[in-house]
Parts: C-alpha cells; structure tokens; sequence
C-alpha cells in the first residue's frame, strides 16, 4: 500500500497526529518524525494540507526536527543525503496556495540549516 493513497495515508496520518499530540516524554518522537518525512515525500500534498490544521503539532515537529538527523553508527550518515533529497524534492514540488506552501517553505528552509549530527 503506498501512502501516495488518501485513503491509507489519511488514517495513518490521523494516527501519527494523535501520537505526537499525546506523547509527554518525546521516547517516541524521533519514529513519529520520521514518520511525518516519509508522508511528506511520498503526498507532500496531503501532509502539508493535514499540517495546517495542526499549526502546534507542525511547530514542535519543525522545533525538534534536527533530532531526526541523528546518526549512532559508524560514517558516513546516510541521513545528509535523506536530507538533501527532501530539500530536492520540496523545491520541485507545488502543495497549493496559502498555509500549505508557507509550511513547505519552512520545512524546506529548517532542512537547509540542519546537518545529520554524528552521536556515539
């Protein structure tokens, strides 16, 4: 099933926002996030669209994306490359005017300033 379908993508995404909303100690955070990338790349569309009727949720997602790019293995991080990709792919992709664009081009901006950070 491909999250390029409303109708997986919908309820997966209800799900994730219901998650993050809930979770009080971040332990799973860092999954939901990567969650939300990998719906932003694959219905960029549908996720900025469900984005804008979640402004805190996008806000705390944007504030502690960089901790998605956290790699505790050996180099070279993988994770540099994702980022790069998305940022690719955010500039060639049109989400639809008003607040879905403007979170596009935060997400795009956030993703230009952060770096995959080496942890051991």
């Amino acid at each position: 099933m491909s999250l390029g379908v409303e109708r997986v993508v919908a309820p997966t995404m209800t799900c994730l926002l219901k998650l993050w909303r809930e979770e009080q100690s971040g332990t799973t955070r860092q999954y939901e996030s990567v969650a939300f990338l990998t719906i932003m790349e694959q219905n960029p569309q549908f996720f900025f669209s469900a984005m804008a009727d979640e402004r805190k949720v996008f806000r705390e997602w944007l504030g502690e994306l960089e901790g998605t790019f956290v790699w505790p293995l050996d180099p070279p991080c993988p994770l540099e490359t994702r980022r790069k990709q998305l940022i690719a792919m955010l500039e060639r992709t049109y989400v639809g005017p008003g607040a879905p664009t403007m979170l596009k081009n935060a997400v795009a901006k956030k993703l230009a300033t952060i770096r995959c950070r080496q942890i051991k």
